[in-house]
């Protein structure tokens, strides 16, 4: 299934993916070489299309993807290259609108405001109700963009002026469906400040604290999803991580690196509840991953061999694919951009991701389609194939058949491939009704127990 995953859908499986521990590597890495040691080149910002963008020193802004390579410069006119982009938050949307912040003359002349990009129309400054005071944080798929004005978070949706969001201290994310998180302070969110968020219709919502924690703890909503689930920081005194949704409140993620952490500077979360965070150890940052339940740093996912320390990540989208920099340390010590992307693990039923309903008579093809990126060949690696049962009832599929304990396909090198048949129904009358979750899992390593890093399923219901 290509794209978001909903596993709340899948209490049976994701109670599976919970106890068992989750793979590392297996990730192809791209990085970003600077031209010399002088320079830095950050990726800041990826799409679900797989575009990144960046900023490389002395040359400006880059894009690249995985067909076309890095291409420089992104701003290719020379008059909007010399004003775009600033200093600012630099982020790209579903759409290929690129907003940071820009200099109305040319930089580095104070003060930068904010600002888009296209392609198309070039470099567009944002309405400010104070000319010279307001930054943008964050921009959604219809290109509305949430920041601050000279003294309020404010609000700007393509083509119109701004407009203060009253209701909110801080605005740091928004949502396709214009749902905003950020922070309030005073009145009912309290002296050390609230998480919260607002949309125009509702007004602000407050986003509940953890039971153990009083109003005097601060909280921070940083990213929010467009399932609406909102990630951010507390600080009881020592720094955590929450993630709240309607449906399961606040809960604790606590920190990856425990009551060492001392602040959080970037978080950033995708449409599956991936959460990636830089945090902040004795004055030095480190990238990390919480997926299927755990913290995983980011080092510990490149490839072997790699010559480079990650340091930063900025953002993950709803591939999976995440984006920031580190130090390389070949031929010299210098700041070097990256993407880390997980192979591409696609399951369907009958040419489709579901969920599907098969009558009786029907037939059921189940196939499987791999890519490791740049990693060209996955090894080592295993293969697992199977089916779950809205029952409990988990079956592997193996080389010499079905077992109920997990069991392994393949074992080996594992290239590209497919769409591949692996299972074949020709009329599902065989099988008894009811729901099934058919099931892939990846391992990049061989050791004959399922991680589950890199999985996918399909559900499919069968019915007389």
């Amino acid at each position: 299934m290509r794209g978001p995953h909903h596993w709340r859908s899948l209490t049976i499986f994701a109670f599976f993916l919970s106890v068992i521990p989750a793979a590392a590597q297996g990730y192809a890495f791209v990085p970003f070489d600077p031209p010399d040691s002088t320079a830095t080149t950050p990726a800041e910002d990826i799409n679900d299309a797989g575009v990144v963008i960046g900023r490389t020193t002395g040359t400006g802004a880059f894009k690249w993807t995985e067909s076309g390579g890095r291409q420089a410069p992104l701003v290719a006119a020379p008059s909007d290259a010399a004003r775009f982009p600033g200093s600012g938050r630099f982020r790209i949307n579903a759409a290929g609108t690129v907003m940071g912040s820009a200099c109305p003359d040319v930089c580095p002349n104070p003060p930068e405001v904010p600002a888009t990009w296209t392609a198309s129309d070039g470099l567009t400054l944002l309405p400010l109700d104070l000319p010279g005071f307001g930054t943008a944080t964050s921009i959604n798929a219809s290109g509305t963009i949430v920041g601050r004005g000279q003294t309020l978070p404010a609000i700007w949706r393509s083509g119109g002026a701004q407009q203060t969001i009253s209701d909110l201290s801080d605005a740091f994310d928004i949502n396709d469906a214009e749902q905003v998180a950020g922070r309030c302070v005073g009145g009912a969110c309290g002296a050390a400040g609230s998480a919260a968020v607002w949309t125009e219709a509702g007004g602000r919502v407050i986003i509940p604290r953890l039971s153990n924690h009083g109003p005097g703890v601060p909280y921070t909503a940083l990213a929010i999803n467009n399932a609406g689930h909102v990630a951010g920081w507390y600080a009881a005194p020592n720094i955590g991580i929450f993630l709240w949704s309607p449906a399961n409140g606040t809960v604790d993620l606590s920190s990856p690196l425990g009551s060492q952490t001392t602040a959080i500077e970037v978080l950033d979360i995708n449409d599956q509840d991936v959460i990636v965070v830089t945090a902040v150890q004795s004055g030095a940052t480190e990238p990390f991953l919480y997926k299927n339940g755990m913290w995983k740093d980011l080092n510990t996912l490149v490839p072997p061999g790699t010559r480079m320390h990650l340091t930063r990540v900025n953002a993950v989208n709803n591939q999976g694919w995440m984006v920031g920099s580190g130090t390389n340390f070949y031929p010299a010590n210098f700041s070097s951009g990256y993407v880390l992307m997980p192979p591409i693990v696609d399951m369907t039923v009958n040419g489709l991701n579901g969920p599907m309903t098969l009558h009786a008579g029907s037939s059921l093809q189940v196939a499987f389609e791999f890519d490791p990126h740049s990693l060209v060949l996955m090894t080592p690696a295993e293969l697992y194939v199977g089916a779950a049962t809205s029952t409990g009832i988990i079956v592997w599929f193996t080389a010499i058949g079905p077992a109920v304990q997990p069991a392994r396909l393949y074992a080996g090198p594992l290239p590209a491939l497919g769409p591949a048949t692996l299972i074949n129904v020709p009329n599902v009358s065989v099988l008894p009704t009811g729901t099934y979750y058919w099931f892939v899992i990846v391992d990049a390593d061989t050791n004959g127990t399922p991680n589950g890093d890199f999985l996918d399923y399909v559900e499919t219901s069968i019915v007389p």
